[in-house]
């Protein structure tokens, strides 16, 4: 009967310690899940400000072509001073101008766009790893359930078994008081 008690109650003790261990696993797993949210949102705040400042850029560069446009029609206008020379090269130096702004801003835009791409491919892969995250999390909840369920099994049944040790002893005090 003591091998039997000492068994359980080592068990017992095992059970408690394990569980205390898959505890504060789970509370360490927890608290990693949160820094890695933090950080992830940080990075995406991140990303965040990067597009707005490529998509103020952008505006900003059409902003200025629309000017260069305006400036061109009135550079443009039959002047008696202008020497037809002069018009040529004026308009030879818009164009050139007007080309470069061209070019910078295709330039802003396939780098907002690259951006927006790598900006939602790392959400989706930030996605993903929060739900793979929370499934994992969804899971070491179940077994800790199931982990706990079966050690209240056990306790039950140690207990059932104090209880029938309780009463064999009461029953033997009993017998010797009799004799």
């Amino acid at each position: 009967m003591k091998e039997e008690y000492s068994w359980f109650a080592d068990r017992s003790l095992s059970l408690e310690t394990e569980f205390e261990q898959t505890k504060q696993n789970l509370v360490n797993t927890e608290l990693d899940l949160k820094e890695e949210r933090r950080k992830r949102e940080i990075e995406s705040e991140k990303w965040e400000m990067e597009t707005r400042e490529l998509e103020r850029e952008l505006q900003l560069c059409q902003s200025r072509l629309k000017q260069m446009g305006t400036d061109r029609a009135i550079q443009n206008k039959p002047s008696t001073c202008e020497t037809q020379t002069q018009t040529v090269t004026m308009q030879q130096l818009d164009w050139i101008e007007t080309e470069n702004m061209e070019e910078e801003r295709h330039s802003l835009e396939k780098s907002l766009h690259d951006k927006e791409v790598e900006f939602e491919s790392e959400r989706r892969k930030l996605k993903e790893e929060l739900e793979q995250a929370h499934d994992k999390l969804k899971q070491q909840k179940i077994s800790q359930k199931t982990f706990l369920q079966e050690h209240l099994e056990e306790l039950r049944v140690f207990n059932k078994f104090l209880e029938e040790e309780v009463a064999v002893r009461k029953s033997l005090e009993k017998q010797n008081r009799d004799f």
